[in-house]
């Protein structure tokens, strides 16, 4: 069944097969490779895995952030407008909370025809009146992030390694840097701090004058037209490092843009209906009235972000291979200099070049000689392979093989005296060739 296998030599079918090598004694070549193969492996394993941590991925980040704000407990003394100091939602998800507010009080007028768009439907009736909101500075902000379970398994797998702030036994959060750093205290519905303690972290003063170039450089202040503060909760956590949890903190930036909120009292607005026969835009109800509210204050806009390391070894083993690389430059070009460019370099390539003979013959002489050496090539290399020979002496022309064939040399001589002398030997690593032949011979790169 196994016949076709059992003359099947298992050395021969798992023969490693390797490449010799050229020592090049040549002090000023070798001190400049060595040194140049020293930078490249501080290169790799200095800067590029241990100072650039070629050895991480950051994962991708998936979380939310929310926030909500409450007046005073206590009520403050009342402003003309019979308004507390209040929270409104601001615009693009932002998180208003006012300081001052404008009312204008509107009727609708009722010289405007249905459908006239020229024409303005509602008229003011009371002048905008504006007013203080009371104590704005004590309101209460509650900050809840969280970051969701696909996150949370790829950076700590089955455990939670990611703090939010829905976990109850979160530090506090103080990064150690000269910055002024958020004074937030934890609670269990997430982190509490005051407007007032916002903006001194930002760096305002709200009751601070200054000149207003929108209002043809008139007077004004914060409190008065408002403003927009970028607040960005950052997670940071590195799971090759010794205290793998991923904590968050609170950056606190100010944007050059008024904060301002307008929205119209829509139980002083009449419900208008089509009727169906005639068409007509009729009014449901008998008011005629609206107010119009314009707010400034400070406008929250929150952002979420992360940076979470993990090990990863497909981005180590990159690394690695970029120094490879550069070691493989480094070799290419010693061996370009050595054959190319080196002074000697014609010397050189005795000891790393080895010829062939012609394999186009284009006279007899040539073709005998390519016959005879590759008849001893394979009479030798059958000899290593299978212990004996394979040929006769016949074959090889009477010339008995030396011990120096096994070993890659090889000397060859005419069989007829009278012919033309061609002796050709071929030594390890260097050609010596006669006249003869020398024009029957090409060179051939060989891997040293």
């Amino acid at each position: 069944m196994f016949s076709c296998c059992k003359d099947l030599d298992l050395d021969d079918l798992f023969a490693y097969k390797t490449y010799k090598t050229v020592r090049v004694r040549h002090r000023t070549l070798g001190l400049v490779y060595y040194i140049t193969m020293i930078f490249i492996f501080m290169y790799t394993g200095l800067y590029t895995v241990w100072y650039q941590e070629g050895y991480v991925q950051s994962i991708a980040f998936v979380g939310s952030v929310r926030s909500t704000a409450q007046q005073p407990a206590v009520i403050y003394p009342t402003d003309p407008s019979g308004l507390y100091a209040q929270v409104t939602s601001g615009q693009d998800g932002a998180l208003m909370v006012g300081s001052r507010v404008s009312i204008t009080q509107q009727e609708r007028d009722l010289s405007c025809a249905n459908l006239d768009y020229t024409c303005n439907n509602f008229k003011t009736t009371v002048p905008k009146q504006s007013f203080y909101m009371g104590g704005s500075e004590n309101s209460t902000i509650v900050i809840q992030n969280a970051v969701s379970n696909a996150t949370q398994q790829a950076y700590g797998g089955s455990q939670d390694l990611i703090v939010d702030s829905f976990i109850t036994t979160r530090p506090r959060h103080d990064d150690g840097s000269d910055r002024p750093q958020l004074p937030v205290l934890p609670m269990a519905y997430g982190d509490q701090f005051t407007v007032g303690q916002l903006a001194w972290v930002a760096g305002l003063e709200l009751d601070a004058i200054f000149n207003d170039p929108t209002t043809g450089g008139a007077d004004a202040s914060l409190r008065c037209d408002g403003q927009t503060i970028r607040i960005r909760v950052v997670f940071t956590g590195d799971r090759t490092r010794w205290d793998q949890q991923a904590y968050y903190q609170y950056f606190v930036s100010v944007n050059d843009m008024e904060a301002k909120t307008t929205w119209t009292d829509q139980t002083a607005v009449p419900i208008y209906t089509i009727d169906p026969i005639s068409g007509a835009l009729l009014s449901n109800g008998t008011n005629t009235t609206r107010v119009e509210y314009d707010l400034h204050g400070l406008q929250l806009i929150y952002s979420i972000e992360a940076t979470l390391n993990v090990f990863n070894l497909p981005t180590l083993f990159l690394s690695l291979l970029s120094g490879a690389g550069l070691l493989f430059v480094a070799k290419t070009t010693a061996d370009s200099f050595l054959l190319y460019c080196a002074p000697k370099r014609k010397d050189y390539r005795l000891f790393v070049e080895q010829l062939t003979p012609d394999f186009s013959p284009d006279s007899a002489e040539s073709r005998t000689l390519l016959e005879k050496i590759l008849h001893k090539k394979r009479a030798s290399r059958a000899k290593i392979e299978q212990g004996r020979l394979t040929m006769s002496d016949a074959e090889l022309g009477n010339q008995p093989l030396v011990a120096a064939d096994a070993l890659g040399a090889l000397s060859v001589s005419p069989r007829d005296a009278t012919a033309p002398v061609a002796d050709v030997t071929l030594l390890r690593g260097r050609s010596a060739i006669t006249a003869q032949g020398q024009a029957a011979m090409t060179s051939v790169r060989g891997e040293a």
